[in-house]
């Protein structure tokens, strides 16, 4: 058999050159080969087939799966077994498909086994090739797809092995692959023959141990995890009341643009080549909780140069409509605060709350299996968008947050109280 040599974008061989629309292609065997496995290459409509002779008998016709959508490459690959002196490759009318070809005689076997077969991510893997009988080969493509071909790697270096010698592609692994590897023999007819292992190899990938996300409270050692504010940019108001916030919390989510807090693995040679992942774990999450200083007579002491109205309104509960909360009933509501808002690390606070979401959602490992076959800002932009999804208003960790606020807001607020409730004067001076 001579390999045909059209020249196109894509695959080993097709009927003519450029990317019009492709004709029938007819491929003899002498002798005869009891094995033949063609991939076709952008098969958009129905109609490709391939079908193999015994002579000028049929004896066995198979039709390629189409993608539908032109521009849009699924390979297909179909296997014919029998005495087969010749096969004929038949395009869908109008459709332009090359072809990757592997025929496996009798006498020549590919074998391609990865090792290990359930890897570590970013372990290294190897794709071992052999050939049987012993002979002298050449690889000419090797070829890795993803789940889902949501990635095809093709490697069309040419590399010359020496009978009994093995080929390997060995890389880190970064997501789970199907490997096939195509080689060409010399027969003793002096016809090259193209063989491809006619099972694909494939290996696992399975996650790393990293750090399950958990947030720390932000600031020096000692110095407490909470602070008093008063800022109008924070969305806080002078004194507290309608519209206005009694506390905050306020976390540090990832910046993956940020390629020095997270860097990525990039792997430069095997089957994941150009492959991208986040190196490593996701550092604790730093949150700082906030206070209005109004309800601190100490705090709002030190406020009293910048808005006289931060103490008025903690000295003044009396005011129209009259509040009901004397300084004990205030105490109470500032503590409450404090420990709703994760200034004690209270599993009953936002801080609590985060770190049981993370237990339970686990965003480590939706980012820890996070990969790309693009560019870093592409891949990163990527993370940035999933990284959004998970936290925007609709997403589960703004959601669960909401329910805790709903659920603690009758152990927080003094009039919400089932036994010494009282009404705050939300009255601004």
């Amino acid at each position: 058999m001579r390999s045909p040599r059209s020249i196109g974008p894509i695959g080993t061989f097709q009927s003519g050159n450029g990317t019009g629309a492709s004709s029938p292609l007819t491929i003899t065997y002498a002798p005869a080969i009891n094995s033949v496995t063609i991939t076709a290459q952008d098969p958009t409509f129905v109609g490709n087939v391939m079908t193999a002779y015994n002579g000028t008998v049929a004896i066995g016709s198979v039709r390629f799966a189409n993608s539908g959508v032109p521009g849009l490459n699924v390979p297909s690959t179909r296997t014919l077994t029998g005495t087969i002196t010749k096969i004929v490759l038949t395009p869908a009318p109008g459709d332009y498909v090359a072809y990757d070809g592997g025929f496996e005689s009798a006498a020549v076997q590919v074998a391609v086994s990865c090792l290990p077969a359930s890897v570590v991510r970013g372990a290294t893997v190897t794709c071992t090739t052999t050939v049987t009988p012993a002979q002298v080969y050449v690889i000419r493509r090797r070829t890795a797809i993803g789940a889902g071909s949501a990635f095809h790697i093709v490697d069309t270096t040419r590399v010359n092995r020496l009978a009994g010698q093995v080929d390997t592609w060995s890389g880190p692994a970064i997501a789970a692959s199907s490997v096939e590897v195509q080689v060409a023999v010399v027969m003793p007819s002096g016809d090259t023959v193209l063989v491809v292992n006619p099972t694909p190899a494939t290996f696992a990938v399975t996650r790393r141990s990293l750090l399950q996300w958990s947030v720390v409270p932000f600031g020096q050692p000692g110095a407490g995890p909470w602070a008093f504010v008063v800022d109008s940019a924070q969305g806080f108001h002078p004194v507290p009341g309608r519209g206005a916030r009694w506390g905050g919390f306020q976390m540090t989510f990832p910046t993956f643009t940020d390629v020095t807090a997270y860097p990525t693995l990039v792997a430069q040679t095997g089957p994941n080549k150009s492959l991208r992942t986040l190196l490593g774990s996701i550092a604790p999450l730093p949150y700082q909780p906030w206070v209005h200083a109004a309800v601190d007579r100490t705090a709002a002491l030190e406020r009293l140069a910048i808005d006289p109205r931060t103490l008025v309104w903690h000295d003044d509960q009396d005011g129209a409509p009259a509040g009901t909360c004397g300084p004990l009933q205030i105490a109470l509501f500032r503590d409450a605060i404090v420990r709703h808002e994760g200034g004690t690390a209270a599993t009953n606070s936002h801080a609590g709350k985060a770190n049981q979401l993370f237990a339970s959602l686990r965003p480590d490992t939706t980012f820890e299996q996070f990969f790309g076959a693009n560019s870093d800002s592409t891949f990163r932009a990527s993370l940035t968008a999933a990284l959004n999804s998970f936290t925007d208003s609709l997403g589960p960790y703004k959601t669960g947050q909401r329910g805790f606020d709903a659920a603690d807001a009758v152990n927080v607020y003094p009039h919400l109280r089932p036994v010494g409730a009282c009404n705050l004067d939300n009255i601004q001076p």
